[in-house]
C-alpha cells in the first residue's frame, strides 16, 4: 500500500472520506505531545469517549469517521482503522539528520530526553492502518511570527518522509 503525505488537512480529510465506504473506518490520530495541532483545529488534550469514536454510525459526529476530532498514540493502541490521517507535529523532528523529540513547555518548545517514548509514539500512530493512509505535516506559520510552528520544523520531517517513499497528494 501507497503512503500518501500532504501538507493540507482538507486534502487529507478529503483523501480518507473519498476511501471509506459503507462499514469502513476512517480517523485522525496524533501524538499525545502534538500540542501545535491545535493551530490547525486539533486538540490532542481532548479525549472523545474513544468506543463512540471507533463505533458510532459515520452520520454521528462523534464518530472517527466525521475527521473533528483526533486521538491521540495512547487511545488507539491496539485498535486500527481502515485509513488513518497520521497528523505531524513538531514534537518529533528532524535536525541534523537525526531524529529529535521536543516537549511545549509554555509558549516554547523544549528538548525532550525521551527520543525513544516520541519514536515509539509515532510508530503506534503508523501502524494503525488496515488499507491506507496520508500523513499530514503542516507547513507551519508563514508569517513566521508564530515561533511554536516554524516553518522548517515541519519542513525537514515533510522532506524526509517524501524520501522514504511517502507519495506526495497532488491537489
Amino acid at each position: 500500500n501507497t503512503v500518501w503525505i500532504t501538507r493540507s488537512l482538507p486534502q487529507a480529510r478529503a483523501w480518507a472520506k473519498s476511501h471509506t465506504v459503507g462499514s469502513l473506518r476512517c480517523g485522525l490520530i496524533a501524538s499525545g505531545q502534538a500540542k501545535r495541532l491545535a493551530a490547525e483545529g486539533l486538540f490532542v488534550d481532548y479525549k472523545p469517549d474513544i468506543a463512540n469514536w471507533m463505533l458510532a454510525p459515520s452520520e454521528d459526529i462523534r464518530s472517527s469517521n466525521s475527521l473533528e476530532t483526533v486521538q491521540n498514540q495512547y487511545q488507539v493502541q491496539g485498535l486500527e482503522l481502515d485509513y488513518c490521517v497520521v497528523c505531524w507535529d513538531a514534537d518529533l523532528r528532524r535536525e541534523n539528520n537525526e531524529w529529535t523529540s521536543y516537549k511545549l513547555s509554555g509558549t516554547d518548545w523544549t528538548k525532550d530526553k525521551l527520543l525513544g517514548v516520541a519514536k515509539n509514539g509515532y510508530r503506534v500512530l503508523l501502524t494503525r492502518a488496515r488499507k491506507g493512509m496520508v500523513i499530514f505535516v503542516p507547513a507551519g506559520d508563514l508569517s513566521g511570527h508564530d515561533l511554536t510552528r516554524k516553518r522548517d520544523c515541519y519542513d525537514g520531517v515533510f522532506d524526509f518522509l517524501k524520501k522514504a517513499g511517502a507519495r506526495e497528494l497532488l491537489p
